[in-house]
């Protein structure tokens, strides 16, 4: 077993700094290891399966900005713990000039006051490199440059939109875009719906099986054909789903005395799935067709069978209107639920294997729901979520 040791300065911050048992660490391709933190006194030791070097991401307090995860660059195992504040800061510092370099690849220009503000960060590094032999000292200089990389951070991101906005207008190019929520309380009021229309050229028609079919074959379409002839009515896009949500509490309970027969099970899901998706033909044209199957701990399903489970939804979904675009939703995008040891997939892997099985997915969405437990994801900053779509992406 591996483990990386950190020292923590000013020594009272542990105590008030609870996200730091969410930290885990990372391999250099960005596989998520299972990570165990215990923490003596202010020295904080990660263990995880395996000895090569890695990088430690964990929740940080910056001012102005909360407690963003920040990384560390790939640091291997040595008997010294590392000085935490002083390797942020470099982690920080690192991805900030990597992808400064990257979008000036694409002929972006970085504004000079990010660049000024990128050098202070450095220069306090530096002193806080300097200063080793004074943990304290070291970290409250090492607290300071990440503070600036995080401003540098900011201001780098709004540059890139500003130039990819102005791009846009100067090509004349104005790709569709949708903008919308879910209606989960079916159709809006007077008041509410005028106010919907004049905002949203979209909506959410959730779709919930254990609500629809509360008991097998008992069958409740009512306010969801209220709601989608409401919505087509007013010429709004409709997205239905998710079809089915292997989240905790998703599926109905009626069908827990199937959890130990698969193959059973994914009959009742086909079958539903065919049943809405027929209903509802040539009125959604976008369904989501599962959610949270990568983390879900639905009726005890692992991580094979909800792959599985996924897969078939797409295939009945496809099978029964094939001119519909198909979605799955995902959530903790960045993976960070495998620190606990139970998932072998990353959210990025799950869907690269149906993508690869050739199922018939369409585009993926990605659940951002920071601050949330269990199921949401830690902080990130702006440029983080960029480079997180920038990921994304890569599946085309």
């Amino acid at each position: 077993m591996g483990l990386l040791r950190f020292l923590v300065y000013p020594e009272g911050l542990i105590g008030r700094w609870p996200e730091v048992h969410r930290a885990y660490i990372s391999g250099f391709d960005g596989r998520i290891y299972p990570t165990r933190v215990e923490i003596a006194d202010n020295v904080i030791t990660c263990r995880r399966p395996h000895s090569d070097s890695g990088k430690l991401h964990v929740p940080w307090p910056v001012p102005k900005f909360g407690r963003p995860v920040l990384s560390t660059t790939s640091l291997r195992e040595r008997e010294e713990p590392y000085l935490l504040p002083l390797e942020l800061a470099r982690g920080k510092l690192a991805t900030l000039r990597e992808q400064c370099a990257a979008w000036e690849m694409l002929n972006m220009e970085i504004p000079r006051q990010c660049r000024e503000v990128e050098r202070e960060a450095f220069g306090l590094l530096s002193r806080a490199a300097a200063t080793g032999a004074a943990p304290p000292e070291a970290s409250a200089i090492a607290a300071q440059s990440i503070a600036r990389a995080c401003e540098a951070s900011e201001l780098l991101v709004n540059a890139y939109v500003e130039q990819r906005l102005a791009m846009r207008r100067h090509s004349g190019v104005h790709p569709a875009v949708l903008l919308g929520c879910t209606l989960d309380d079916g159709v809006p009021g007077a008041a509410a719906a005028t106010l919907f229309e004049q905002s949203f050229n979209a909506a959410v028609a959730p779709l919930e099986w254990r609500t629809i079919e509360p008991t097998e074959g008992d069958c409740r379409w009512e306010s969801l054909d209220r709601l989608v002839s409401w919505c087509t009515d007013r010429r709004l896009l409709i997205r239905g789903g998710p079809l089915i949500d292997l989240g905790a509490r998703g599926m109905p309970e009626w069908l827990s005395p199937w959890q130990n027969d698969f193959v059973n099970m994914q009959s009742f899901v086909c079958d539903f799935i065919e049943t809405a998706v027929s209903r509802y033909t040539g009125r959604i044209r976008i369904w989501e067709t599962s959610a949270h199957a990568n983390t879900g701990v639905a009726l005890g399903l692992t991580e094979e069978n909800r792959l599985a489970l996924a897969a078939r939804a797409l295939e009945a979904a496809r099978r029964t209107d094939s001119d519909s675009q198909l979605f799955i939703r995902v959530d903790q995008p960045w993976s960070e639920y495998q620190a606990r040891g139970q998932h072998r997939l990353s959210a990025f892997q799950f869907v690269d294997a149906l993508v690869r099985s050739n199922v018939g997915l369409h585009g993926v969405n990605l659940e951002i729901a920071m601050g949330y437990r269990p199921r949401g994801s830690l902080l990130r900053d702006r440029l983080s979520l960029s480079r997180l779509v920038d990921v994304w992406s890569q599946l085309g």
